[in-house]
């Protein structure tokens, strides 16, 4: 189980892992023998991650892999056509710890891609593994034409390399069954070399001398188990050739094929940008937020930590710290165009701080810095985000929509006088979080900090509320951005409009298309709740017929004195569906929507272009004190109204969403 530098007397009769490679132990023609070994850890040869990982590859994976390497066989003998056989066993468990090594394992003949993938799953030790230590022991991986010696001595396995091999163990299926039982034992039985300081010799010879070695990991411990020499310079220097009179090269070896073939022996290979997110349930990386995560990545809000040239890291079980939510949500937001200013409103956040300019602006768009009464405060950069808080954050970013909290938790942890019950409870109406279901009902855990694979799913969940169409954009930078798109988001959540469906599924909402008085209807009608109504079964209006669009709502409208429509000359009364709703009568609609409440206007009105004696003055001048509208500023101290402009799509949005607010304050 070793690589010594000693010359063969016969390439058919000395492993071929012990001799530079020859024609009996080919070298994959991808591979240049002649480079040297580049980034060779000898304390952390291959991480446990990869080592012990039992659904590394499918038996179709390793059967795939098998044929590309090897490719036409020329004696039948070779892995890709060979079948092997083992005998079924029951669980191998360590006598000295109880630890389990191997499941049970159903026996048969097989391909050799099987029994691989079987070993694999009941030993729990990488089919990449294994490929490449039937590699470098006995060339098998890529030969065209082996030996039935290296068949017999396929892994190695109590082969050592001052004594024959044990005759009970011949053969492809009883060696991979063994070598692999065997890797495992090292770590399950803790038997033989353990991660810790460890002498590891250059070779046989003790003469060649060696190093201790800090072992970081339990992989590596095994493999200096399994093959208990470390390459010297000469060996590295060699790439896959000989060294010197010193060199071994087992580990070289493995090292060296297994980086060729199956990439960065310290991280994963997974489907993903990020070395430890996977989609793949098999795979240890997987996480059940990997699509948000992904989405994250493509998103552009956060590219992970570089590790490696090209490797990247997402850590989702890092908590994420307040400096770090500020960036995130800032380019969510679409990096917006910001000049932070000079002097820092947080005592514990300085200008040169590496996310100021975010922290700075998420201060001011969230309304905080309204909040503050005098001098700095603090900000706690690197504090964690907590559940709570996050809940806080999304609720402002969203806009604040309109938002009535239950008046019994949905969570057995949040009562409902917590300052934050109420962008919880908004938080779970929307589905961005549900919790956790424990045998006593649902829990919050709202000071438990929000993890980085966690904020991945709240981010995705909160941008796929704030855009259920595809001409709405939150996104500052987007074509579609709209400084509504909070308000039409809340609207669409409501259940007040569904857009238009168009042919691929997306959704339409037209912002900038005028609202009609028949599609006004219906929108009032839903914003009051849909109550339960019958309309009659004769129209209230010549030109609304009991079969038109949105009939019972009109009908409703009429019936609760919103809109009483305009009388014709014999004496009926016309509704006037199609025509556009101007902004004065949006006033009026929404002030009789509300119960027309008791409210004496000013006798200065708030607006330039709305004199006191205009029609709907009142209403108009109620909209404004209430916040619903401000209208266009035209100096410093004058706004325009502009009643007779229609209402479009995009503004109604925000007329329902600031009235449902400020009316439930």
């Amino acid at each position: 189980m070793s690589l010594l530098a000693a010359a063969p007397a016969s390439a058919a009769d000395i492993p071929v892992s012990a001799v530079q490679p020859s024609a009996a132990a080919p070298v994959d023609s991808a591979i240049v023998r002649a480079a040297a070994v580049v980034g060779f850890n000898p304390e952390n040869i291959i991480a446990d991650a990869l080592f012990y990982d039992g659904g590394a590859m499918t038996a179709a994976e390793i059967q795939s892999f098998l044929n590309a390497k090897i490719g036409a066989c020329r004696n039948g003998k070779c892995l890709n056509v060979l079948t092997a056989g083992i005998s079924s066993r029951a669980a191998v468990y360590s006598q000295s710890t109880g630890n389990l090594i191997c499941s049970a394992i159903e026996g048969g003949t097989m391909p050799v891609s099987e029994l691989i993938y079987r070993v694999q799953v009941a030993c729990g030790i990488s089919a990449k593994v294994i490929l490449v230590t039937l590699q470098k022991e006995q060339g098998l991986t890529t030969s065209k034409e082996p030996s039935d010696w290296n068949l017999k001595a396929a892994m190695g396995a109590s082969c050592p390399d001052t004594a024959p091999c044990d005759p009970a163990f011949a053969g492809v299926g009883p060696q991979i069954l063994k070598g692999t039982q065997q890797l495992k034992t090292y770590k399950a039985a803790r038997f033989a070399k353990q991660p810790g300081i460890n002498y590891i010799g250059f070779s046989p010879n003790s003469a060649c001398g060696g190093t201790n070695l800090n072992v970081a990991n339990y992989a590596t411990a095994a493999l200096y188990s399994y093959t208990p020499y470390q390459p010297n310079a000469a060996a590295l220097a060699a790439g896959y050739g000989l060294g010197d009179g010193c060199s071994s090269y087992g580990n070289r070896n493995f090292y060296n094929y297994y980086t060729a073939w199956f990439g960065s022996t310290q991280f994963l290979q997974t489907d993903t940008a990020f070395v430890d997110v996977s989609t793949q349930p098999t795979s240890p990386a997987y996480s059940v937020f990997a699509p948000e995560i992904v989405w994250l990545a493509s998103a552009g809000i956060t590219s992970g930590w570089t590790v490696a040239p090209g490797i990247q890291e997402f850590r989702p079980a890092t908590a994420v710290t307040r400096d770090v939510m500020a960036a995130f949500l800032y380019r969510l937001a679409g990096k917006p165009a910001y000049t932070a200013p000079t002097t820092s409103p947080f005592s514990d956040v300085s200008v040169s701080d590496t996310f100021y300019r975010e922290i700075a602006w998420l201060d001011e768009s969230s309304g905080r810095a309204e909040e503050r009464t005098a001098g700095p405060s603090t900000y706690d950069p690197l504090g964690a985000v907590t559940r709570s808080a996050m809940a806080d954050l999304l609720y402002r970013f969203a806009g604040e929509p309109a938002f009535q909290a239950p008046s019994q938790s949905p969570f057995r942890d949040v009562a409902v006088s917590d300052p934050s019950y109420t962008q919880i409870a908004w938080l779970a109406a929307i589905g961005i979080s549900r919790g956790w279901t424990v045998s006593n009902g649902v829990e919050f855990r709202p000071d438990a900090p929000v993890t980085r694979d966690v904020m991945a799913a709240f981010l995705q969940r909160a941008q796929a509320y704030l855009n259920p169409f595809v001409d709405v954009s939150s996104m500052q930078t987007a074509p579609a951005y709209s400084v509504f798109a909070p308000d039409v988001a809340w609207l669409a959540a409501t259940g007040i409009t569904q857009g238009w469906t168009l042919h691929n599924g997306l959704r339409e909402y037209r912002p900038g298309a005028t609202v009609t008085r028949d599609v006004m209807a219906a929108f009032l009608y839903r914003l009051a709740g849909a109550p339960t109504y019958e309309a009659p079964s004769v129209s209230p209006f010549t030109d609304v017929t009991v079969t038109s669009p949105f009939y019972k709502e009109i009908a409703w409208l009429a019936s609760r004195g919103i809109s009483d429509g305009w009388p014709t000359s014999t004496s009926s009364r016309e509704f006037r569906p199609d025509a556009p709703v101007t902004r004065d009568v949006a006033a009026a609609f929404l002030y009789r929507l509300m119960g027309s409440p008791a409210y004496t206007p000013p006798t200065t009105s708030p607006f330039v272009d709305v004199p006191v004696a205009r029609s709907f003055y009142k209403e108009i001048s109620w909209l404004a004190s209430i916040g619903v509208s401000e209208g266009w500023p035209v100096s410093d101290s004058q706004s325009e109204f502009r009643p007779a402009a229609p209402v479009a799509r995009d503004v109604t949005a925000a007329f329902f969403n600031r009235l449902q607010r400020q009316t439930a304050g």
